[in-house]
């Protein structure tokens, strides 16, 4: 019966630095990507200013969200612990059964 082939080394290499190593390499590899995409449009003539207001949109909804999961509380547990609005009293402007 013969041998198996054995992998290459390269394959090898892969398998024994395992799943972290390859998580890791995915990420810088993403990042790479998306920052050449920022600069290209930020160099693109006349896209500069059109590319800054997304990516400052984008960095402060990120912050917005990392600070709400480090305090452990989610959009939707936010909305859910807002008060209830206080009305004016029956009949008044803000009264949604208030007759025409």
């Amino acid at each position: 019966m013969a041998a198996r082939p054995r992998p290459p080394a390269g394959a090898r290499v892969w398998q024994a630095a395992g799943r972290e190593f390859a998580l890791r390499m995915i990420t810088i590899i993403v990042l790479f990507v998306l920052v050449a995409l920022a600069i290209a449009f930020t160099l693109a003539l006349g896209l500069g200013p059109l590319a800054i207001i997304p990516a400052v949109i984008a960095v402060g909804v990120a912050i917005w969200l990392l600070a709400g999961l480090a305090r452990g509380q989610t959009p939707g547990r936010a909305a859910r612990r807002a008060q209830a609005p206080e009305l004016l009293g029956p009949g008044g402007p803000d009264d949604p059964d208030r007759g025409p």
